[in-house]
């Protein structure tokens, strides 16, 4: 095969629609080329050979044809991981979603960040275990953060210093990070408690290995879920979609 007309790349589905009768598009996240959507002929078939390769979730190593036009058509491949549970549970379907959105909101296309694929495929890999969806959420969401230089600052108040075992705190999307109640008393909630703040900073500080070991309650889950939805929303100027199914599970 022509090296002009074709290449291949290492990706992760990020979801994929229906285009005329039997074909769908499919927006990628690419290793070698970042976010980009491709034409799968014949994918929407139930015997169609790229069914499997253009599932959402999916990471598979593909071969694209270059179009006349902006749009690049994947010609065959081979399921790299299928993350199946992903797409039979009801949650981890939410949240994978949730991350996908995420990818597609703060990843422009055709720029690749291999810190990023690697974070989202990190992702996926716990949510494929048994571990709480909305903390491997959490762990995407506090890393993504930080990928993007907006990871906030969890040190103590930014106004005066107070640390983390002296009380709640707000996290405040304006300020980057944390004032206790004192300096944020005329700003409504939800509160973090130290506990919440210590999750999240050992999330940001501990290889990802060590995360289906920490051991964090339903109460801390929902701390961490109001604050860091509202966080991101502020900084990316967007109320994502996905989420709004995520407060119902949680």
């Amino acid at each position: 095969m022509s090296q002009e007309k074709y290449y291949n790349l290492q990706a992760i589905v990020l979801r994929n629609r229906l285009y005329k009768e039997h074909d769908k598009l499919v927006s990628l996240f690419s290793w070698e080329r970042g976010r980009l959507t491709a034409l799968a002929r014949g994918a929407s078939r139930p015997t169609g050979g790229l069914r499997g390769l253009t599932q959402p979730f999916t990471q598979a190593n593909l071969c694209l044809a270059k179009g006349r036009g902006s749009l690049d058509t994947i010609t065959q491949g081979e399921v790299e991981r299928p993350f199946i549970t992903l797409r039979q549970d009801l949650a981890k379907i939410a949240y994978a979603s949730y991350m996908a959105e995420l990818i597609t909101l703060t990843m422009p296309e055709g720029k690749p960040s291999r810190s990023v694929f690697t974070l989202l495929l990190s992702a996926y890999s716990l949510l494929d275990m048994d571990i709480s969806p909305p903390l491997a959420s959490c762990y995407f969401e506090l890393r993504l953060l930080e990928a993007l230089g907006l990871a906030p600052h969890l040190e103590g108040c930014m106004n005066c210093g107070r640390g983390i075992p002296g009380g709640s705190f707000l996290l405040l999307p304006a300020k980057g990070g944390l004032l206790c109640l004192s300096c944020a008393a005329a700003s409504p909630g939800p509160y973090l408690s130290p506990g919440a703040i210590m999750t999240m900073r050992h999330i940001l500080r501990e290889p990802v290995n060590r995360l289906p070991q920490l051991k964090v309650s339903q109460n801390c889950l929902q701390e961490l879920e109001q604050a860091i939805g509202p966080y991101i929303d502020y900084h990316l100027e967007y109320a994502l979609q996905a989420r709004k199914m995520l407060r119902s599970l949680l």
